[in-house]
């Protein structure tokens, strides 16, 4: 299958096997998937402690976890691919060679992104540095409006998507 439900084991999140959606296909296939949004199904506008677990339906839409996701980030350099799809079907990618978050203690923080390279547009690069946002745990630079309030969903937001 293209993309499966697979467990494998992340020495510094636990000594346990916890399960993934994974791509064996795209771009040569290998890819952990940490974020899917599709079709609305499932709410994003959930809390700090929920995103820290993750949530969803790996066989639909989900989000993996802030703390497997700095787990998988800490212990080697990764590789990002965001891959977005417009209503017509038409998908647009951006790659990003080296991608990482900090743990909880410095709010999952986007430390280390390299350079964007696709037709996607470096959508994440005004992202860097900024500390994982939800509605009751806000760490945008946006003062009038909250972003994860504004979008329904947790993010590392700058100004929410300005430039």
């Amino acid at each position: 299958a293209a993309i499966g439900i697979y467990e494998m084991r992340i020495p510094s999140f636990s000594d346990k096997h916890v399960k993934v959606a994974w791509d064996a296909q795209t771009r040569g296939g290998g890819w952990t998937i940490i974020l899917r949004r599709s079709d609305g199904s499932e709410n994003f506008q959930r809390s700090w402690d929920v995103y820290k677990r993750g949530f969803g339906n790996l066989d639909g839409e989900f989000f993996l976890g802030l703390d497997k996701i700095h787990a998988l980030t800490s212990e080697t350099s990764m590789e990002l691919l965001v891959i977005v799809e417009d209503f017509e079907g038409q998908q647009r990618y951006e790659s990003y060679q080296h991608f990482g978050i900090t743990g909880e203690d410095e709010g999952y923080a986007l430390n280390t992104l390299s350079k964007g390279e696709g037709t996607a547009g470096d959508s994440l690069k005004n992202h860097f540095r900024m500390k994982f946002s939800t509605f009751d745990n806000i760490n945008d630079l946006k003062t009038e409006t909250r972003c994860a309030a504004v979008y329904k969903s947790g993010w590392w937001f700058h100004k929410c998507h300005e430039r």
